[in-house]
């Protein structure tokens, strides 16, 4: 219930907030975690495309340049003023942003659009780079933080690759949505007397 009260206070601001105020904080966010900025220029290149596509509805694409999305299917998933809804895959290793939907709906979130890692990253104490550690200047070698500052120390349990393998995820599958799933209005239950 909290997650949707934010979602709907951030909807909230950002249909009242001026476009200069929206790109700085953006900017700001992008330059604060360089991990953003992949999934900003993602989320951008998706909005781009649909609007290309828009304006360009009837042209043919001579590019070679694979297209990320079907404007055919995106005119069904507008947001407000015309911009289709994004949301960001919650898979850690991915969190990259697509249009949700069905497979069918668009082009952003098919079986194979999200890569990733299904296991835990399982500490590797052989590996080279632990070599020096030492408990009490640096701490716990099996912690989130230790996962965080040396990922080579650690192996995916899916699929033994090194935790800081330039490798995309050793699985494919849909895009998870980040944000809670819609109930539906369903029949009301009738109590039994």
């Amino acid at each position: 219930m909290r997650v949707m009260k934010m979602a709907a206070f951030i909807a909230e601001i950002t249909d009242r907030a001026p476009a200069d105020h929206l790109k700085a904080m953006l900017q700001a966010l992008a330059n604060s975690d360089p991990a953003l900025i992949s999934r900003i220029h993602t989320g951008l290149e998706i909005l781009s495309e649909y609007h290309s596509d828009d304006d360009d509805e009837n042209d043919q694409d001579d590019s070679d340049e694979p297209l990320t999305t079907s404007s055919s299917h995106l005119k069904r998933k507008r947001g407000s003023a015309g911009v289709p809804e994004l949301d960001i895959c919650s898979r850690p290793d991915c969190r990259q942003p697509f249009i949700p939907g069905d497979i069918d709906d668009d082009g952003t979130n098919t079986d194979v659009a999200c890569e990733f890692h299904p296991g835990r990253l399982l500490l590797d104490e052989a590996a080279d780079s632990w070599d020096g550690w030492i408990y009490e200047r640096d701490g716990v070698m099996d912690s989130d933080a230790s996962r965080e500052s040396n990922p080579s120390g650690f192996r995916y349990e899916c699929c033994d690759e090194p935790g800081d393998t330039e490798e995309d995820g050793c699985t494919m599958d849909r895009h998870l949505s980040s944000r809670p799933p819609k109930v539906s209005g369903g029949q009301k239950k009738q109590r039994r007397g």
